[in-house]
């Protein structure tokens, strides 16, 4: 992934130092993901490596240094996380470390009896991503034939397991009026909560080819999250991949928030917000769900424009762009 060069970054006339603490650590595992979702935000699909820069000891020490930095919730991401080998081993690192909340958020196809016994181990909260409950709408998005029947099929073995279940379903137009019927289904399920959010115009859907509009996040980047992905570039959060912070694939966690680019680019995106804010209040309470590279924590309010049959289920009160499962 390379470097974006965002508008106003270089304004150090308006910048000024902050200081920053990281409340919710996204480890973005892989880019790879067997699903080809249609709106994917990282643009994941069978053909990206699996592997790139950073290491599964890369990966234990970003657990280690976002701990002592006073980090406590952590959630794996992809691409398709449970693609990773290492997964198990790294939510054991983080359960041993002491972080309160680890999630994960997957499509859930790949869903093995293993997997849901180091999820009940551990206490992993598991957020799913669902479009439909029509099984061709959902495989039509993931365009992936059968990939509603495995992912329903997880889900069912999940709870059954006692495993925590939450999914994320994200609004298009093949599937534009489907979410109550969806959380009806979902829930009846066993699935405790179904948050809703409309696609963002990012990732596949971008109107630019690799440039995150500031208007299409949900201005809350700048409360105290960190996306690292597997190639050590550090952002905002999932979403905005445009603003790179800065790697840890040469440096520390800490020195990349230390740094002038960082406190700069986070004052930047603090400005787009308020300015975008000022004319239409934003996209303030988006919760991304996309998954595979597509679904992310919730947010604290709701999304400005609500859907024409209010959600069973509103967006949830953690802040961020992922469930948290």
């Amino acid at each position: 992934m390379e470097n974006a060069i965002v508008t106003g970054i270089n304004d150090e006339s308006q910048w000024v130092e902050t200081t920053r603490r990281v409340d919710l650590l996204w480890l973005e595992l892989t880019e790879k993901c067997n699903l080809t979702c249609t709106h994917c935000y990282a643009e994941s699909s069978p053909y990206k490596p699996l592997h790139r820069q950073l290491t599964s000891s890369d990966w234990q020490r970003l657990l280690v240094e976002a701990y002592d930095l006073g980090c406590r919730r952590v959630q794996f991401i992809g691409g398709e996380p449970l693609l990773v080998k290492e997964f198990d081993h790294l939510v054991a690192t983080a359960h041993t470390l002491g972080y309160i909340s680890i999630g994960v958020y997957t499509n859930a196809t790949g869903v093995t009896d293993e997997r849901i016994a180091c999820f009940k181990a551990y206490g992993v909260k598991v957020a799913v991503s669902v479009y439909s409950n029509d099984e061709l709408v959902h495989d039509a998005i993931t365009q992936t034939a059968g990939s509603f029947r495995k992912t329903c099929s997880a889900i069912k073995r999940m709870v059954v397991g006692g495993v925590q279940v939450r999914a994320g379903y994200v609004e298009m137009s093949v599937n534009a009026g489907h979410y109550e019927s969806c959380a009806n289904y979902f829930h009846g399920l066993g699935v405790a909560e179904i948050i809703f959010d409309r696609a963002s115009a990012v990732g596949r859907l971008a109107r630019t080819p690799g440039v995150t509009d500031p208007a299409e996040l949900c201005g809350k980047c700048t409360d105290d999250t960190i996306c690292v992905a597997n190639d050590g570039s550090v952002y905002p959060c999932v979403m905005a991949r445009s603003y790179v912070l800065g790697t840890v694939q040469t440096g520390t966690l800490t020195e990349v928030i230390d740094s002038i680019i960082f406190g700069r680019t986070m004052n930047a995106l603090s400005r787009a917000f308020q300015l975008n804010a000022g004319k239409e209040g934003g996209k303030e309470g988006k919760d991304k769900e996309g998954g595979g590279g597509g679904a992310k924590e919730t947010k604290e309010t709701k999304e400005t424009k609500e859907p024409k049959s209010p959600p069973t289920t509103q967006p949830g009160k953690e802040g961020g762009c992922l469930p948290l499962g």
